[in-house]
């Protein structure tokens, strides 16, 4: 379907065509229109776009609709005021929130219909201009406090057509750039480790291209950590702060920088993003703590965030994000550190209420004796001080690592024990438990810093009335161990329930109950769609998927040894049917002769028997050869057992070797 301009008149005031040569050269194609659909729906009813992950997840729809898309930048502390130039903006996925951030926004965008997709979607926005054409043609008056190039870099050489076009492009972006502006640039690492698990390079579909550097592939590439450090310098950034978007910068989950990397302890709390389990070599969850262990994560994160400068300046610095994208929107709360010195909770406007019930949760548990880290709420955003310290969580698995079980075991005691303090005692109702509390849900050990026997909570965000003290300590159990499934080789799961009073029965009731109370926060089209896109990435799925592999390769080995088998027999029984006829007539004739009493028939039929005996040797050669073949094909049954046997063991090695704790 072709989409008219005349159908966006009321749109058009955004869109600047002056530049505009009449070709839309890059493209999704038609489902493009799809899209655009949708966002002319979603004008009358805004739960719509809301709502796509149940509607429609065909990748191009989520990547271009995704409320999750947002997160590459809306935990960017941009400076009031500011003014900002979107390079190649897309169908605006994330124009809306710089406009919600900058006194004046202006949108490059090379295709026309995309230009139109985002007046759509941002109609109301009277800080917001769209130019539509190549950057290189159009003329900006203005200098830009930050620049953006949201997956814009790697195509530089498709519409930069000079020698060094990723060098010239950045010149280029640099003249629109105010004396003490940035770059904002969100790229893939073409030496992320999900490309080294198998991965297909995310813009040619080729396995390990971008690794190998691109030997066949043009117009599109990205680049290695020092590459890109190196890129910027050439083009005057020579002041540049990276960050590491997990699982990749689509659709953030997790943000880390070089002043906040991940460690053992939180590198599990993301979902890897795969397509297929085809190509895998390893889970990226096994593989990410070896990078740890050896300082490598920054130059093998699968994607970079990079504020990039030319003049150096001391503003401050986001160390760490993290995002709730699985829940409803007015329950979606994200968290920022700044400058490993502040907390900040922050959200749009339909959460804000949210985060009001946060900060009201955080003096409630205070008053009934829970000790927490104090949390205001200033400028719509909730504030805390960062607190350095473990958490009640790293301490039990530092034990457990270390497999000292009774050190493990003496914390969690501690940690009932508080939660006993501020319970209530009902027995005497008759109820199976014996202790009750308000239902503060997220009571659990990664939400407790602890120092030294000290406990102080944080991210209080749940009250559900009155609960048994027992669920909240199931709560913390099962979140300790779904992320940490070693530990059920030093303490099963349901070992420890017991040592608390929790046992089959209820936690049968207690799932149920965390299902009810899971299906008021989170969206299950969300989470469902994410554990798709991530389930790829377990080690069982990987085997399994190896185990396909492998049957496969030596079911097309055993029609390939059939087929020459049966070529190779036929051929000899057709030559054998052929000596076999020569030899009846031979024998025919010395029959005939000897009927006819020739004198010179012993002469003849010496010269026949012999010529018989030649060709009853090549019929036994021949026999030997086909035992020769049957000998062979067990040779390549064996063969084949070999090649099942070793990559079996190179898997095992695989795995041996990433998976250090």
């Amino acid at each position: 379907m072709t989409v008219s301009g005349d159908e966006y008149q009321a749109h058009s005031k955004l869109l600047n065509l002056n530049y505009y040569n009449g070709n839309d050269n890059y493209s999704d194609g038609e489902i493009e229109d799809e899209i655009i659909n949708y966002l002319k729906n979603s004008q009358d009813d805004p739960t719509i776009i809301e709502s796509i992950y149940e509607k429609d997840t065909r990748w191009p729809i989520v990547y271009h609709l995704s409320h999750i898309r947002k997160n590459i930048i809306n935990w960017y502390p941009f400076k009031e005021g500011a003014r900002i130039l979107e390079i190649g903006a897309g169908m605006g996925a994330i124009t809306g929130t710089l406009c919600d951030h900058a006194s004046q926004v202006t949108a490059i965008e090379l295709s026309k219909r995309r230009a139109e997709a985002i007046a759509i979607r941002n109609s109301d926005r009277e800080n917001l201009e769209i130019v539509v054409g190549n950057l290189n043609d159009i003329e900006l008056p203005d200098k830009y406090d930050y620049i953006t190039l949201i997956g814009v870099l790697e195509y530089a050489e498709s519409f930069t057509h000079e020698e060094q076009p990723y060098n010239k492009f950045l010149e280029k972006v640099s003249k629109f750039l105010a004396p003490d502006g940035k770059v904002l640039i969100a790229i893939e690492n073409r030496m992320g480790l999900k490309y080294w698990c198998g991965a297909k390079e995310d813009h040619t579909n080729v396995q390990y291209d971008g690794i190998a550097g691109y030997p066949l592939s043009k117009g599109v590439r990205t680049f290695g950590r020092n590459e890109l450090e190196a890129l910027l310098a050439s083009a005057g950034f020579e002041n540049n702060q990276f960050y590491y978007p997990l699982p990749d910068y689509k659709l953030p989950q997790v943000i880390f920088s070089d002043d906040y990397l991940p460690t053992i302890k939180n590198s599990k709390r993301y979902r890897p993003f795969y397509s297929e389990t085809e190509n895998l070599n390893m889970s990226e969850h096994t593989a990410i703590d070896a990078l740890i262990d050896d300082n490598s994560f920054p130059m093998m994160a699968n994607s970079f965030f990079v504020e990039a400068a030319i003049n150096y300046s001391e503003d401050s610095k986001v160390s760490f994000v993290t995002f709730n994208n699985d829940r409803y929107e007015h329950l979606r709360v994200h968290t920022r550190i700044i400058d490993n010195k502040k907390v900040e909770k922050f959200c749009n406007e339909k959460a804000l209420k949210h985060l009001e019930k946060i900060e009201d949760n955080n003096h409630l548990l205070s008053e009934i004796g829970i000790p927490m880290n104090r949390e205001v709420l200033i400028n719509n955003r909730l504030v805390s001080e960062y607190m350095p310290h473990e958490t009640v969580e790293d301490r039990i698995l530092d034990f457990f690592k270390h497999r000292n079980k009774e050190g493990a075991i003496d914390v969690i005691d501690q940690f009932w024990n508080m939660l006993l303090t501020c319970s209530t005692n009902k027995s005497e109702d008759q109820s199976s438990f014996s202790f009750f509390m308000d239902g503060y849900i997220d009571l659990i050990f990664s939400n407790c810093f602890i120092k030294e026997r000290e406990f102080c909570f944080f991210d209080q965000e749940w009250k559900f009335g009155v609960l048994p003290t027992e669920f909240v300590m199931f709560r913390a159990i099962t979140n300790l161990y779904r992320f940490n499934s070693f530990i059920e080789t030093i303490i099963s799961q349901n070992e420890l329930f017991l040592r608390y009073g929790i046992d089959e029965s209820k936690t049968d009731y207690f799932n149920d109950v965390e299902e009810q109370l899971m299906n008021e926060i989170l969206d299950k089209h969300i989470v469902e769609y994410l554990e798709m896109r991530s389930r790829y990435n377990d080690d069982t799925s990987i085997a399994e998927s190896y185990a396909d592999q492998i049957n496969k390769i030596c079911n097309d080995y055993e029609r390939e040894i059939e087929r020459i088998h049966n070529e190779q027999s036929n051929e000899l029984e057709d030559k054998n049917k052929q000596i076999k006829t020569v030899v009846e007539d031979y024998e025919r004739e010395i029959a005939r002769l000897q009927r006819a009493n020739d004198t010179r028939i012993n002469e003849i039929c010496n010269d026949y028997e012999i010529e018989v005996a030649r060709l009853n040797a090549i019929i036994k050669e021949h026999s030997i050869e086909l035992s020769a073949i049957k000998e062979s094909n067990k040779e390549l049954e064996l063969y084949k057992d070999d090649i099942q046997q070793n990559y079996i063991l190179v898997r095992k090695n695989l795995k041996d070797y990433f998976k250090k704790n």
